[in-house]
């Protein structure tokens, strides 16, 4: 028996979902699925889901938890455990950051990371790894002091500084088990085939490893109407507000053009 479970939440087929589960059959490794046939709400219903799920393993099981959209497998799973026991932590976390500096002024205003060892980069809350009883208790704390959030990666970037008071968490900012390839460097020529991590994650790219025009522009606009609201609700100062709205515009219409 595996010391491990792969999830991930997925509503239907959609973007590289199927290019995961090819993946997982060739390493020859099972992936439980949540969520399938649901009504898709938000991430709050996500992070619910995982957690009920998580509840009823053994809290020393490692749970690896991936984007179902937009994540690739590149490498055989069990060499991420190996690895994720030698840094002997209980949760760890990928990192991201983008390849454009507005866009990098856009993320850091929305996700606003508190924890000061984490460069210049926020996590990553589409792909993550750890033991089943310490993702249950983390998700249990962020979605009680955030009651109203619907959106996992900024609950989880808020509360960086405290969770890591009540946990030991690691961010892969190193890249060693999660690489996040952002949308923004598909641009830079950045080619996951010399990536040696385990899992490969394309995120804000609509669920495509290169640089999709439709895919993109679906995922832009649902970005735009969720985080275009977050900044307006978030930022105290409105000139600064308005700045970022006028950025995050701008960037839509870049990558959109």
């Amino acid at each position: 028996m595996k010391d491990y479970v792969i999830v991930v939440y997925a509503t239907h087929a959609h973007g590289m979902y199927q290019a995961l589960i090819d993946d997982a059959n060739a390493f020859n490794v099972p992936i439980t699925l949540l969520g399938w046939g649901e009504k898709w709400v938000g991430y709050r219903q996500k992070m619910k889901a995982i957690l009920d799920f998580v509840r009823t393993l053994p809290t020393e099981t490692i749970v690896i938890s991936l984007d179902a959209y937009d994540t690739k497998m590149a490498r055989r799973p069990q060499g991420a455990i190996d690895v994720f026991k030698e840094l002997n932590v209980d949760i760890c976390f990928s990192s991201e950051r983008t390849a454009f500096a507005p866009m990098d002024l856009i993320i850091r205003s929305i996700f606003k990371n508190t924890c000061s060892d984490v460069e210049l980069k926020y996590i990553n809350a589409g792909m993550y790894m750890g033991y089943a009883g310490a993702i249950a208790n983390l998700l249990t704390h962020v979605m009680y002091v955030h009651p109203k959030e619907n959106d996992d990666q900024l609950m989880i970037n808020l509360e960086c500084e405290r969770l890591s008071t009540m946990f030991n968490i690691h961010v892969d900012q190193s890249k060693i088990i999660f690489n996040n390839i952002h949308v923004s460097q598909m641009f830079t020529n950045i080619a996951s085939k010399s990536c040696s991590s385990y899992f490969i994650g394309y995120p804000g790219s609509g669920g495509s490893t290169t640089f999709e025009p439709m895919l993109l522009m679906s995922r832009l606009k649902r970005d735009f109407v969720d985080y275009s609201k977050m900044i307006m609700k978030n930022n105290e100062n409105r000139l600064s507000r308005c700045a970022i709205l006028f950025l995050l515009i701008w960037v839509v219409y870049l990558y959109c053009r």
